[in-house]
């Protein structure tokens, strides 16, 4: 679990990605948010396992922009605020499960997304049983039972995205800004969501409270514009007793209609790198 939880990081992506009409108010629809989330696990054979989260609500949204078209850009820095989940009255799913199928395991690997609820009482469904994961090789696929009168049934299929390897980042401020480097991805519709992390003077932990949120192409080179980075700069990073760090969540979105409704499944990859 990194900085936020998968929930809240997931819930983030589809909050860039979600695309409104600016005329007409659209009617609420359903919409299914799942989130598959490539974790490490060196005792399994691949080395990876599978963490699936989803929410059924409603929304008024006309569709979801997929991650491949993302424009580039980052936004002005701000707090880092835990997120929780939101779901307006949740629509019941029925039985929920996800499958993984590969040609490295080429075992069909089915569990069930079980119900829960937050601190707040607001409901989600996720996995216990975390099954073996190939990334980049294995497809998923959500699916759910319907209920009469909640969410309607679904199986919708989606690719997953490879691993990769972050380059150290050189966090003083040159040229243009600072240069972000990653492993490029073979997938044209990934996205790469860099979020550089500091401490500023408000801080009562010493743990970065402050963030740079930017959405780059995901082909392995990224500079953050010097413009973004003037309280990166008063916050003193340069000195080795400041906490800070990149955090990357590859990511790539695929939706899917379903009825009236939409269903949008994100899966990513999070890596961060910590300084202190």
């Amino acid at each position: 679990m990194n900085h936020r939880s998968s929930v809240a990081m997931a819930a983030a992506l589809v909050a860039l990605t979600a695309c409104a009409s600016t005329v007409d108010v659209p009617p609420l629809r359903p919409f299914a948010f799942l989130d598959l989330n490539t974790l490490t696990a060196s005792a399994r054979p691949s080395g990876f396992v599978a963490k699936g989260t989803a929410l059924f609500t409603q929304a008024r949204i006309t569709g979801v922009i997929g991650s491949g078209s993302l424009p580039e850009g980052c936004q002005q820095p701000a707090k880092i605020v835990p997120l929780s989940v939101r779901t307006t009255s949740p629509f019941e799913p029925g039985s929920v499960t996800l499958s993984l199928h590969g040609n490295v395991d080429t075992t069909t690997r089915t569990v069930p997304l079980l119900e829960k609820q937050t601190t707040q009482g607001e409901a989600y469904w996720t996995n216990d049983s975390l099954p073996n994961f190939a990334p980049g090789s294995d497809t998923v696929t959500f699916k759910a039972a319907g209920n009469p009168g909640g969410f309607p049934p679904f199986s919708v299929r989606a690719a997953t995205v490879q691993t990769f390897t972050p380059q150290p980042v050189d966090d003083s401020v040159t040229g243009t800004g600072i240069r972000v480097q990653w492993t490029p991805s073979p997938n044209p519709s990934t996205a790469m969501q860099i979020s550089l992390q500091y401490t500023d003077s408000a801080s009562t932990t010493g743990y970065p409270n402050m963030e740079i949120v930017c959405i780059a192409r995901d082909d392995g080179d990224f500079t953050i514009n010097r413009t973004f980075l003037e309280p990166w700069e008063r916050a003193g990073v340069d000195s080795l007793h400041v906490h800070r760090g990149v955090a990357f969540s590859r990511f790539l979105t695929t939706t899917s209609q379903v009825g009236d409704g939409f269903v949008t499944v994100v899966v990513r990859r999070d890596t961060t790198i910590v300084k202190e």
